[in-house]
């Protein structure tokens, strides 16, 4: 699958929520002078199924339309989350956990590939975020605090997906080929870093990231001639 990148999305962010994706993308516009026009792929009201699974589809590539805008305006877009990826990866995992039947993620699977095959325009570089359980549960109680919502969210069921979301970019466990081949063309790049954040303040995991990407030479803007 040949995979196209754009200098102007220069990062896109993979893992859990609750990891720090938004957190980190908010201090990278903040902080570094990114731009982005975000919007949450996975936001649907209800358990992700088969037919949210589709939304999420969409609302990625609506996602990818936003960061190209930003790129051609020639600033340096970041999106929290690269949407048709962690869509694939949520669709497999869902199917190997007898959540979402087998016709319905390999329909969506290849559809995904036809959008990939077409103009769909990926990040130059991608970072993937985990937690683990116990740091991640508090995060999300007390952002369900906040929201004035319920606590929906088991630890049990958290450590299950952090296990298996760490395994795939370790690059111990294959998903699904797609996945494989986005993962592997960021990790042949040298453009792919994974971080436990379980630990790490913003401020770290965001100089983290701003030396990662310098030393991919990512840091530059569009057209800079020390552009890498």
């Amino acid at each position: 699958m040949k995979v196209n990148t754009h200098p102007g999305y220069v990062l896109s962010m993979t893992g859990i929520h609750g990891a720090g994706k938004g957190t980190l993308r908010n201090g990278l516009v903040a902080q570094q002078g990114f731009a982005a026009d975000d919007l949450k792929v996975f936001a649907l009201g209800r358990m992700l199924d088969a037919e949210g699974l589709w939304t999420c589809r969409e609302n990625a590539k609506e996602q990818n339309r936003r960061a190209m805008a930003i790129a051609l305006r020639g600033e340096r877009a970041v999106t929290s989350r690269l949407g048709l990826l962690d869509v694939a990866i949520y669709g497999r995992v869902m199917q190997r956990w007898g959540k979402i039947a087998d016709a319905d993620v390999d329909s969506l699977l290849a559809a995904i590939r036809a959008d990939l095959a077409s103009d769909y325009v990926l990040p130059s570089a991608l970072v993937a975020l985990v937690c683990q359980p116990e740091a991640l549960q508090e995060r999300l109680l007390a952002r369900d605090a906040n929201a004035g919502k319920a606590a929906s969210r088991g630890q049990k069921a958290l450590a299950r997906m952090v296990a298996a979301l760490s395994e795939i970019y370790a690059g111990e466990v294959s998903i699904d080929p797609l996945v494989d081949e986005v993962l592997d063309h960021y990790r042949s790049q040298e453009r792919f870093v994974l971080i436990d954040t379980s630990s790490v303040g913003i401020e770290v995991l965001r100089a983290d990231v701003v030396a990662f990407l310098e030393r991919s030479a990512l840091m530059t803007r569009p057209g800079d001639p020390r552009a890498g």
